[in-house]
This record gives C-alpha cells, structure tokens and sequence, in this order.
C-alpha cells in the first residue's frame, strides 16, 4: 500500500485496504487479462499484418493487441498511408459525387487542365484561362471531359445546348 500517505490509509475501510494491496492487485490484473501467444502476434505483425487485422483474427480488440505488444516489447511500426482513393475509401460517393468532386478527380488523373491546352483549337499559353468540359453530360464519366480553353468551352456548351433543345422540341 506504498500508494496511499498515512491519513489516507487511516481513513480507509478494511475492504478498501485489501483491494489495495499489491498482491489484490496483482491477482485481479491476471484474472482479468486476455491470455494471447505473443510468438504468434510477433510473427503475424513481422509478416506484415495490421494491428486490427491481428486482432480481427485473434478475436480481441486492437487496443488489446496494441497492448500486448507494447507490455511484451514488441515495437510498432510508423502507420504507413495506405491506398485510399476511389471506392476503398470510406467517403465514396460514386456517380452521387458533387460538381466539384467530379473535377478533382478529373485532375487527380489527368492534371490541370491548363498544362494540356486546349482539345479543340490547340491553343496552349499560359495567358488564357483552361477548364475541362463535359462532352456529352455523362458528368460522372471522368472519360467523358476534354480540356478546352474557355472560348471553345463555351462555343461547345452553347452548341450542345441548342441541340438539346432541337432533340426536346421534336419530342413534344
């Protein structure tokens, strides 16, 4: 009960005292722990295995296992950034993305716009303004964008736009 000052071990009841003890102590601690072989966590984590995917496997949580390890010695390993783009990522949306996400994407595979130049007039200086558009309103297909300056951009939506129009009126 090296824990506790003088007073304080005065004013505890003889049930607290007890629980106090070391050896109390030390026996709730063996009762209560998760009996895991520590060659087998060493050899899964040296193969390259998760900390959560070991104890996935385990059946533990991964704080157990961190645990385990961390009493046992075995150091961890600096959390490398993992593949996290398209669908394994948690955020996904698919083809429910935004405008906006469209275009990141867009650029994540193709870059700027800007740095490839117009598609239609071949134009590539740094003076004019570059975005990509959308050929045919499939805005989730990032196979379906061009980069084009901004005069054949809006020269091409003003003439997909009339079409649609054409096509809608036909239609009635």
């Amino acid at each position: 009960m090296k824990y506790f000052s003088e007073l304080t071990r005065q004013r505890m009841s003889e049930a607290a005292k007890r629980r106090c003890d070391d050896e109390w102590r030390k026996r709730q601690s063996e009762m209560k722990s998760t009996a895991l072989d520590t060659d087998k966590i060493k050899a899964l984590y040296e193969r390259g295995m998760t900390q959560a995917e070991i104890a996935a496997e385990m059946g533990v949580t991964q704080k157990v296992i961190w645990r385990h390890m961390k009493n046992h010695g075995i150091s961890a390993r600096v959390a490398a950034k993992r593949e996290q783009s398209g669908a394994i990522n948690h955020m996904w949306k698919g083809r429910d993305a935004s405008y906006k996400a469209f275009h990141i994407r867009l650029k994540n595979k193709y870059g700027a716009a800007k740095d490839l130049g117009c598609s239609v007039c071949g134009r590539k200086d740094n003076d004019t303004s570059y975005n990509w558009a959308n050929l045919t309103g499939r805005y989730s297909d990032i196979s379906d964008y061009a980069p084009m300056c901004l005069s054949c951009h809006r020269k091409y939506d003003a003439k997909r736009r009339r079409e649609l129009r054409c096509k809608t009126m036909f239609l009635r």
